[in-house]
């Protein structure tokens, strides 16, 4: 579907577990590994107009982990989608 919208731009979001495997984290690090593999594959197989990007993000509030550092506490899922536009505006960021 996307290769029919030229100039078109896929984004998955990842996780920083999604590079990094931590020990406790097994099942966690693995989806996030299986997500950048499968942009990686989507990478390798689209037309030159259509952009695909992983993103992966550090910690953020979402109710799942409680006790996250106050720096972290001021992340809201809310902030990406003005991120994710910034560093897609910038073609050498994203590939």
């Amino acid at each position: 579907m996307v290769r029919s919208h030229p100039g078109s731009h896929l984004v998955n979001v990842s996780s920083l577990f999604g590079l990094i495997a931590p020990a406790g984290q097994a099942a966690y690090a693995t989806s996030k590994f299986a997500v950048r593999g499968f942009t990686e594959s989507l990478r390798a197989e689209r037309t030159p107009a259509v952009g695909v990007t992983v993103v992966h993000p550090g910690g953020i509030r979402t109710g799942i982990a409680p006790t996250v550092p106050d720096l972290l506490a001021r992340i809201t899922p809310g902030h990406y989608p003005a991120a994710l536009s910034l560093l897609l505006n910038r073609r050498r960021w994203a590939r």
